[in-house]
């Protein structure tokens, strides 16, 4: 957690930032600390990753660069929510 470590005591001011970093903060503002999450790639893992290291650190993440109608993801999903297997 070297980054949080390092992290400014005072907010940032309008113009310190740019868009996705406030979409990023935003989608991990969303997260609380038992929640599952399924992520994609881009901004929806920054977010996640940011929520995991800022608040939620025992929010449960998968990342999927494909398809959520990929059997691989059918199956991590009966997974995490203990669901039968198919």
């Amino acid at each position: 957690m070297q980054l949080v470590d390092k992290m400014p005591d005072e907010p940032a001011k309008p113009g310190e930032f740019i868009l996705p970093e406030l979409m990023a903060i935003a989608v991990a503002h969303e997260v609380r600390d038992d929640d599952i999450v399924f992520a994609g790639t881009g901004l929806p893992m920054v977010g996640i990753m940011a929520a995991n290291m800022l608040h939620a650190p025992h929010a449960l993440r998968f990342m999927n660069p494909g398809s959520a109608t990929e059997k691989r993801c059918t199956y991590q999903c009966r997974s995490a929510t203990r669901g039968p297997p198919i």
